[in-house]
C-alpha cells in the first residue's frame, strides 16, 4: 500500500480524537434520524488536481504527489471516513456527497468519475469505496504506516446492515514493508440484524 503524509499529520489532524468519543446526534433516542450526506470533503476535480478548498490540504498531507496518486489516496481516505460513519451508528444512511459534480477550473469540490460522459468511475474510487459500502462493513481505527517495537491496542468494529444475522470469521494479519505476514489472528463473529 501506498504510504501518505508524516508522523505529524498522522497525530494531530486525522485521528480525530474528538470525534472517536462516543457521540449523539440527540440526547433522545426517539428523535428524528439524521443522514450524513455531506462529508469527506477531500475532493480533486476528474484529473486528480486539486481544488480551491482541498489545495492546502494535500500540500500538508501528502506535497509533490502526481494527480493520479492524488486520485488514489482520495479514494483511500474517503473510503475511511465512510467507514468510521457508517460503524459509529450515528446516522441512519452514509451518503457520499459529490458523486457526480463539476470539475472546472475554480469548482470548490470533485466527482469520483473519470469520463463523465460514459459515467465510468475511476478504479481508485471504485475499488476503495465498493468494500467501504458494502453491508457487511469492518472498520479498523488505525490510521498509521507502521506499528514500532510496542503492545498496542487497535479497535476494530464490524457492522451488518444485512436484513438477517450474519456470521463467520475475522482474519487480521500484519504484514512487513518486505510483505512478510508477521502476524494473524483469526476470530469468530456473530452479528445479529
Amino acid at each position: 500500500m501506498q504510504k501518505w503524509g508524516h508522523s505529524k499529520w498522522e497525530k494531530t489532524l486525522f485521528e480525530q480524537t474528538v470525534a472517536e468519543k462516543t457521540a449523539h446526534n440527540s440526547p433522545h433516542p426517539s428523535t428524528n434520524a439524521c443522514i450524513l450526506n455531506e462529508y469527506a470533503w477531500l475532493w480533486v476535480k476528474r484529473d486528480g488536481s486539486t481544488t480551491k478548498l482541498t489545495r492546502g490540504v494535500y500540500d500538508l498531507l501528502a506535497p509533490g504527489i502526481s494527480n493520479i496518486e492524488r486520485i488514489e489516496l482520495s479514494g483511500y481516505l474517503i473510503a475511511g471516513e465512510t467507514e468510521y460513519f457508517r460503524a459509529h451508528r450515528n446516522y441512519a444512511g452514509v451518503l457520499h456527497f459529490p458523486y457526480i459534480t463539476g470539475s472546472y477550473g475554480s469548482a470548490t469540490t470533485g466527482g469520483i468519475f473519470s469520463n463523465i460522459e460514459n459515467l465510468k468511475i475511476h478504479p481508485s474510487y471504485e475499488n476503495y469505496l465498493k468494500e467501504s459500502f458494502k453491508p457487511l462493513g469492518l472498520y479498523i481505527n488505525f490510521w498509521h504506516d507502521t506499528i514500532q517495537g510496542k503492545e498496542n491496542t487497535i479497535d476494530v468494529v464490524m457492522i451488518n446492515d444485512y436484513p438477517k444475522a450474519v456470521n463467520g470469521s475475522l482474519v487480521l494479519q500484519f504484514i512487513s514493508e518486505n510483505e512478510e505476514v508477521n502476524y494473524t489472528g483469526e476470530l469468530p463473529f456473530n452479528l445479529p440484524r
